[in-house]
């Protein structure tokens, strides 16, 4: 019954709704600090790696408990935060590094047909770093 409980209060649309806020506020900040040279990088690699595990989780959990509410979600920079750190040598989390292709799995259209306006389209960072030439 506690266990019920809880879930039923992690699963409040509202407070998802202010998490998928804040990870994605933390999300431009890491994209804004890559952008900002050495000294941005520097400050990215001294994070603890618990903030990209945290956010990893986040999605993992909430594509199996509530799919349809994250699918609702803007997910462009947290995807983007992903694809920078699966390329860069600040993590050094083997289970980590394992998890982030489970996290940009989500990014991928629910339907079998794409839609032309999907992120995975539209947006340049994407198709040029996930598309094979």
């Amino acid at each position: 019954s506690t266990m019920v409980a809880m879930r039923t209060h992690l699963l409040d649309p509202k407070l998802l709704r202010k998490i998928f806020a804040l990870y994605g506020w933390a999300a431009r900040w890491m994209l804004h600090m890559k952008n900002q040279g050495p000294e941005g990088c520097r400050v990215l690699a001294a994070l603890p790696e618990y903030f990209a595990s945290d956010m990893a989780n986040l999605y993992i959990l909430m594509n199996r408990f509530e799919p349809i509410m994250l699918r609702s979600q803007p997910m462009e920079d947290v995807m983007r935060v992903v694809m920078t750190l699966m390329d860069s040598s600040m993590l050094k989390n083997a289970s980590l590094r394992g998890q982030l292709p489970d996290v940009l799995n989500l990014a991928l259209p629910v339907a079998s047909i794409p839609s032309p306006e999907h992120m995975l389209v539209t947006q340049q960072c994407f198709t040029k770093t996930l598309i094979p030439r």
